[in-house]
């Protein structure tokens, strides 16, 4: 399908990401925090989140016909040294609106622009001083097949709000599942991909914070 209409929104959250990341490292950042909005691991170690972020936006196309994109995100900041270290985890979820009263269920995860209604994407950057390296979920030998499943286990559909806040745009306010997948290097030579294990989200709608 064709990108989703999310860019404004991402950019946004982004930014907000940002200008909370000094107040984050000024408590140290968060370490083996089992309680964090969002959990996995990475390669075999531990990551959590910082910030995290869920928010749902109403879609229309030919294709696909209505459905909703639902938005699952976070960042975590570790300040130990000299350097602050960065990484950002983002999944996009697309939910026909036939399934938007009861989402619970299997999702394949894929590359973003070959993602159909019932289906994920996702990516993770990780920042280190002036070295930033982004990855994403396609095989780069293989677009269009799956690199792995998010599952939704639980929700509740209400009125969104930001910091308290109304949208005044219907979403869900809390989601709550597992996923694992491969995420592959955006390089000419993306090398062996990374390994996400036991992830985990429990989140409400908007901006939640873990530290």
């Amino acid at each position: 399908m064709n990108r989703f209409k999310y860019t404004a929104t991402l950019v946004l959250i982004t930014l907000i990401y940002m200008s909370f990341a000094a107040c984050s490292k000024d408590l140290g950042g968060v370490k083996n925090d089992k309680d964090s909005g969002i959990t996995m691991k990475v390669n075999g170690e531990f990551w959590g989140t910082t910030i995290n972020t869920l928010f749902t936006e109403a879609h229309e196309s030919s294709t696909l016909g209505e459905f909703y994109v639902v938005y699952v995100g976070g960042q975590r900041t570790d300040a130990e040294d000299s350097e602050t270290d960065v990484s950002v985890f983002n999944m996009f979820i697309s939910i026909p609106k036939s399934k938007f009263k009861n989402p619970k269920g299997a999702y394949s995860i894929m590359k973003e622009d070959e993602v159909m209604a019932s289906q994920a994407s996702a990516n993770y950057a990780v920042s280190t001083g002036s070295n930033q390296t982004w990855y994403a979920s396609y095989n780069p030998e293989n677009s269009t097949q799956a690199v792995g499943t998010v599952e939704i286990t639980s929700f509740e559909i209400g009125e969104q709000s930001v910091f308290g806040h109304s949208t005044s745009k219907e979403g869900y306010t809390k989601l709550s599942g597992t996923f694992r997948m491969d995420l592959y290097a955006l390089q000419d030579s993306p090398g062996a991909p990374l390994k996400v294990t036991e992830g985990k989200f429990n989140l409400k709608a908007g901006i939640g914070f873990d530290f």
